[in-house]
């Protein structure tokens, strides 16, 4: 009769959640991760930031704007420079 031979040597088997052995291999794979994943949000908090910017500067009347010191048609690059110091 033949032995059955497994798959996974007992010696490099890893219990399922123990794939990364040290902590820094953990912090490289979900550092970049973490990292990944603020990337995100921030994008998509500047770019609402500069949605509503801009929403609000062209609901102000052309005299507003010129106090302001921005044309109307400079709005957009306006509200997406402001965007940009959002964290």
């Amino acid at each position: 009769m033949m032995s059955k031979t497994w798959p996974i040597e007992a010696e490099n088997f890893r219990a399922p959640g123990s794939y990364f052995s040290t902590a820094a291999e953990r912090e490289v794979v979900f550092g970049s991760f973490g990292e990944f994943v603020r990337t995100m949000f921030r994008g998509v908090r500047r770019w609402y930031a500069a949605r509503k910017t801009a929403a609000t500067l062209s609901q102000l009347e052309d005299h507003r704007l010129d106090d302001i010191g921005v044309a109307r048609g400079d709005i957009s690059t306006v509200a997406q420079q402001l965007a940009q110091h959002v964290r």
